[in-house]
């Protein structure tokens, strides 16, 4: 057997440490079947089939009659003026002319999908479809969308339609979003100190996100040939996240040192999440991450390190477990690898909506070994 590695922290750990692949228990999949998100579609399909009964709780759990109230409130949904379900005694389904097992996305929790349209001459033909919280990154105007080895120019999105039209397109480039994130605190669940002094929190986030603009970048030679604005609306969704935050110590520790705070939360931000999936057991993708300088709720400078999926599927809690051998394990990636500045197998993220900027990498490898108590690292005590 022969593992071709590519580029990113996760392959990086496994050349370091290929004990991994032949020591390690086998995937589990995470799912939280009490996500909220998750158990309002499981409600829907079990009320248009019987009605739901207060001992049907057994079987959904507490929150059942809870989230049946938000889907039974017109005021609670935005895209529609019509309840899922009304109650009388029992809730009952209450629109016949919808089925709604056929109107969940099995592939993701963000809602109702935007559709890709190919406009050709006035024909239009249905290409797929996107998620409604990647929509914005990939179909905004003026992206080049990749189809089935094709490349298409997105030439309108129309977000009352929910529909992208594209056009083939020859360009010579490809398109890189750009984007802002903030993030919310709403209530901590648990929260303790590491090693090191700094507080460590999870809890309910609020995550806001926007699309400010995009990157035409030309191929093969990698040379950023424009920068484009965009007027998007924000987006935003409820999860579980770990908040990391920075103490005062930390801080004069960074500048002492000659670092760039914000750079080496930024870099850090990106490491963790680059090897999260090596102990949560999930993809890249899955995760989010944001920092911040001066967090309005936290008082300071937090990298905070969220569940990429509405509600959370459980990754937030296993990363909250871990966390002194995840940030541990991101100290040694970062300080192993041979580059001078970082590079995409330690602190650089090919999708980072700002375009890996600031990023310093010895500051992140520093406050990484702070938080675990070891304020240098092996390469730098020798």
């Amino acid at each position: 057997a022969a593992l071709v590695a590519l580029p990113g922290g996760v392959h990086r750990y496994l050349l370091e440490h290929p004990q991994y692949l032949l020591e390690t228990e086998s995937e589990r999949a995470l799912i939280d079947p009490h996500n909220r998100y998750i158990l309002a579609e499981h409600l829907l399909c079990a009320a248009y089939e019987m009605p739901l009964e207060d001992q049907d709780a057994e079987l959904f759990g507490d929150k059942m009659e809870e989230i049946l109230e938000v889907l039974g409130d017109p005021s609670c949904r935005e895209d529609s003026d019509l309840p899922y379900v009304a109650k009388r005694n029992r809730w009952y389904w209450v629109d016949a002319d919808i089925y709604p097992a056929a109107e969940i996305n099995l592939r993701s929790t963000s809602g109702r999908a935007y559709e890709i349209v190919l406009d050709h001459r006035g024909k239009f033909e249905r290409l797929g479809t996107v998620d409604a919280d990647s929509a914005f990154r990939i179909v905004h105007e003026g992206a080049v969308y990749l189809h089935a080895g094709e490349s298409y120019l997105v030439k309108r999105l129309d977000l009352e339609e929910r529909t992208a039209y594209v056009r083939p397109t020859k360009a010579q480039y490809y398109t890189e979003p750009m984007s802002a994130s903030q993030m919310k605190v709403h209530e901590w669940q648990e929260q303790g100190t590491l090693p090191g002094g700094a507080p460590v929190y999870l809890g309910e986030l609020e995550i806001t996100s926007r699309v400010t603009g995009y990157r035409k970048v030309k191929e093969v030679t990698e040379q950023e040939l424009e920068t484009v604005d965009l007027d998007l609306p924000e987006q935003s969704f409820d999860t579980l996240g770990v908040c990391l935050a920075a103490t005062p110590e930390d801080v004069a520790a960074l500048a002492e040192a000659g670092r760039d705070l914000m750079g080496s939360l930024h870099a850090l931000e990106h490491a963790l999440i680059a090897l999260v999936p090596i102990f949560a057991h999930c993809d890249t993708r899955d995760i989010g991450g944001v920092s911040e300088v001066m967090h309005p709720d936290l008082q300071g400078p937090v990298i905070s390190v969220y569940d990429g999926h509405p509600g959370g599927v459980g990754i937030a809690e296993v990363c909250y477990g871990r966390i002194e051998e995840v940030l541990a394990a991101t100290a040694e990636n970062i300080e192993t690898c041979p580059c001078e500045a970082g590079c995409p197998n330690c602190v650089q993220s090919p999708s980072c909506g700002s375009g890996n900027q600031p990023l310093d990498k010895a500051g992140a490898a520093l406050l990484a070994r702070r938080w675990v108590g070891q304020v240098a690292g092996p390469e730098q005590e020798k």
